[in-house]
């Protein structure tokens, strides 16, 4: 069943909305086909895992995945190898990016619904392809397996980083996993493993620049996405990134796995604007230029319609894996989140993110708890935001600002921050933080109406 709607005041992104949610009601039978309409309609794992934030968000996909999951467990080799298709019969090498669906998957189902029943099912699968992973690399560190890498990219990027890349974040995960479910000493052994993993990794494929081999854009956005960046050189690896970007004036050049994480890196990164630019381009290679040449789904490649330089048996109009863009949809232009923390909407972050020339979004998110709904507009000179958040939760919410300066912020009419000051007149809402873009409150379950305006613009 649909669980989440999504619309704004961009003509263009509310068609590619429009799409992504029809590929996922084509593909979603009894396994997460790649497409619907020639003679694969198999459960790839590399496309699966890349859309299945989006798919969540969506539909409410934890029975469906829990059935996936099985077929997976079920044709996991018994060196732990967990197949490019679930089900299968056959024992083929499992690409990077492929194989960790068992671990993401997981993962995604537990922080959308709370669940661990999930994990605990699947617990020995995670931990064989782990184990498998260690055999395979070099020194129990460095998993330089090829795989498909980046699939179908615009800008080929080398593929033995995006293996080691995700060697870390499944390790990782899984340490993460181990914990919610008391396996305290594998958490340990594995964090401590995936720590290790990270620092061979730079080691071996950063120099002293923050560049990474290929200088794609892939090349760079994984590593921030999994966290394998260190801190003191995180700065430089953005620059580096967004100079990849500029050089491709602000299109995309990713492929099945750089796509699902490329916006998300932007907008978490301060670029909330350079992402904007990305999703909303109308011209090769985007989302938007799908739209225009009459897409109703998302296609396999960026130029699928171009019959003259794409091989036809391998060709798709109707592909889930470039539709994960739907996440950020929800999380960053709308903006609601689950705290990670606290997963399964219990607690909600409710973030805003005007930019990119929007005037609003809106978006409604059916949770386990009860209907979450958002709408921000711009509208005389002041940001509005309505939301409601359901019984039983509480929220943190990041109220936009540009500055501090002359800000009144009014909810449900009431003044409740002004001169820098909160005041304490409005039920059910504290004042936590004030950071550089906004100001920070806690509230608890109920419908709330902010204004927020600049009274030196009144």
């Amino acid at each position: 069943n649909i669980t989440g709607t999504f619309s704004c005041s961009n003509p263009i992104l509310n068609s590619i909305y429009k799409s992504v949610l029809w590929g996922q009601r084509s593909n979603m039978y009894s396994v997460p086909t790649d497409c619907p309409q020639r003679n694969e309609r198999l459960g790839w794992t590399g496309d699966a895992q890349a859309s299945a934030p989006t798919s969540c968000w969506n539909m409410n996909m934890a029975r469906f995945y829990t059935k996936w999951m099985r077929d997976i467990t079920d044709s996991q080799n018994p060196e732990g190898i967990i197949q490019n298709i679930n089900p299968t019969l056959e024992n083929k090498f499992s690409s990077p990016g492929w194989g960790d669906a068992g671990v993401i998957i997981a993962w995604t189902v537990y922080n959308f619904y709370g669940d661990t029943r999930i994990i605990e099912e699947n617990y020995n699968t995670m931990k064989k392809w782990i184990e498998y992973m260690r055999r395979q690399a070099k020194d129990g560190l460095l998993y330089d397996v090829a795989g498909y890498g980046d699939w179908l990219s615009v800008d080929k990027s080398p593929a033995k980083p995006i293996g080691a890349a995700y060697y870390y974040y499944s390790t990782k995960l899984f340490a993460k996993m181990a914990a919610v479910v008391g396996r305290d000493n594998d958490a340990i052994e594995y964090s401590t493993l995936a720590t290790t993993i990270a620092k061979t990794f730079n080691d071996t494929y950063a120099d002293t620049v923050g560049h990474y081999p290929g200088n794609t854009q892939t090349a760079y956005i994984l590593p921030l996405s999994f966290g394998l960046v260190p801190e003191q050189n995180k700065k430089q690896v953005i620059n580096n990134l967004l100079e990849a970007i500029e050089k491709k004036d602000y299109h995309l050049s990713t492929g099945f796995m750089g796509t699902a994480h490329l916006l998300d890196v932007l907008t978490n990164n301060n670029a909330h604007d350079v992402a904007y630019q990305i999703a909303a381009r109308e011209t090769y290679p985007s989302w938007g230029y799908m739209v225009k040449s009459g897409s109703t789904t998302i296609w396999e490649h960026w130029n699928s319609n171009h019959l003259d330089e794409v091989d036809p048996s391998m060709n798709s109009f109707n592909h889930i894996a470039l539709g994960s863009v739907g996440k950020w949809f929800f999380e960053s232009l709308a903006g609601i989140n689950s705290n990670p923390e606290i997963p399964g909407f219990k607690h909600i972050i409710i973030r805003p993110r005007p930019g990119g020339g929007l005037t609003w979004a809106e978006a409604t998110y059916e949770s386990l708890y009860g209907t979450i709904h958002i709408r921000w507009e711009l509208k005389d000179r002041a940001f509005l935001c309505k939301f409601t958040i359901p019984a039983n939760t509480s929220a943190m919410v990041y109220l936009p600002t540009s500055t501090k300066d002359n800000l009144i912020i009014f909810e449900s009419g009431k003044k409740c921050f002004a001169d820098k000051q909160y005041s304490s007149n409005i039920e059910g809402l504290t004042f936590l933080e004030s950071t550089e873009d906004a100001e920070v409150f806690t509230v608890e379950a109920g419908v709330y109406e902010f204004k927020i305006i600049n009274s030196a613009k009144e």
